[in-house]
């Protein structure tokens, strides 16, 4: 790279196409109200098979949330039938949608996604170009 930038990678991370998806990513979102959203998607990551999708029914989201110690369990629950937060997964599934983005991990480089597990090359290159772009403007 030719010299440094800051905010030029924005990394999707609520991708929720599916039903699932959707569902697995609002209890992130709820995990994440009390601060807890990484912890929560560790202990997803953690139970998830070698291959195939990770069936999330509620009690298994709850568990989860249990696991990654969201402080207040009733709290959770609330926030997984909640109509604001129930809107605010519809509009990451719909910014998903926008963007192209089926599965992770993808990651928004400026207006560029890099879809799937990619070599650091690729990052170099699309930030390279970014930039580049950034600066003719």
């Amino acid at each position: 790279m030719s010299k440094p930038t800051t905010a030029v990678a924005r990394i999707a991370t609520k991708i929720c196409g599916r039903r699932h998806s959707r569902s697995a990513t609002g209890a992130a979102r709820a995990a994440g109200v009390q601060g807890r959203f990484w912890q929560y998607q560790n202990a997803v990551f953690s139970n998830a098979p070698k291959r195939g999708h990770l069936g999330i029914d509620r009690a298994k989201r709850i568990e989860f949330a249990g696991q990654a110690g969201v402080p207040d369990l009733a709290a959770f629950e609330r926030a997984l039938d909640d109509p604001v937060h129930l809107a605010a997964v519809q509009i990451d599934a719909t910014e998903a949608q926008r963007i192209g983005a089926t599965s992770t991990p993808i990651f928004m480089i400026g207006t560029t996604p890099a879809i799937g597990a990619q070599p650091l090359e690729v990052f170099r290159w699309v930030i390279d170009d970014e930039i580049a772009l950034a600066e003719r403007k």
